[in-house]
């Protein structure tokens, strides 16, 4: 186990919901914040969250993009990304990637986490930091991340600053590719 008891940070609630009203918003505040994975009665596992990207629900690259009308809507919801349909901080386990919801109920908006680490691992890229944070759809697709004792953020004091470029691995011909909605902590 790379974590355990290291520094904790004060924990997000429901009065930091606000914070998830747009994915672009949303994604440069969890930069520096710290996602925590209860893994036993004594032990927590932390990572610092170092690099998220955004995804508006009208973005051809967002999971619950539909082609046929040029946006999300609920009639694309799928059971693989019904949770982003939920209410702002509900997670969705996607392709063994790590989904937050943002913005209004029925719309898709998302961030991603894309890296995350600690003074024992760096977990760079989506799959990596699903793997290190042991979760599973079954279990953890469709929880709060402001209201679970499995899965929750904490805060840290500073702010922090961050790059700000295009997403990775999108075909340049897809409209958004272009979007600088990447942020990595510096």
């Amino acid at each position: 186990m790379s974590e355990t008891n290291e520094k904790k940070f004060p924990r997000m609630t429901e009065k930091d919901r606000e914070r998830f009203s747009d994915p672009v918003g949303a994604a440069k505040w969890l930069l520096g914040k710290v996602i925590c994975r209860k893994i036993s009665d004594k032990d927590v596992l932390r990572l610092y969250i170092t690099e998220t990207e955004a995804y508006d629900y009208k973005d051809e690259a967002c999971y619950g993009y539909d082609p046929q009308v040029g946006y999300a809507h609920i009639g694309k919801k799928t059971v693989a990304n019904a949770p982003l349909f939920k209410q702002a901080g509900t997670c969705c386990i996607y392709g063994e990637m790590l989904l937050i919801s943002c913005g209004v109920e029925g719309k898709s908006d998302n961030v991603l986490i894309r890296a995350a680490g600690n003074e024992h691992i760096y977990c760079r890229g989506p799959v990596i930091v699903y793997e290190e944070l042991q979760l599973n759809k079954k279990e953890f697709s469709g929880i709060d991340i402001l209201t679970s004792n499995e899965l929750w953020l904490e805060g840290t004091a500073d702010e922090r600053r961050c790059c700000q470029t295009t997403r990775v691995g999108l075909p340049e011909n897809k409209r958004g590719s272009d979007l600088k909605h990447r942020f990595i902590i510096l």
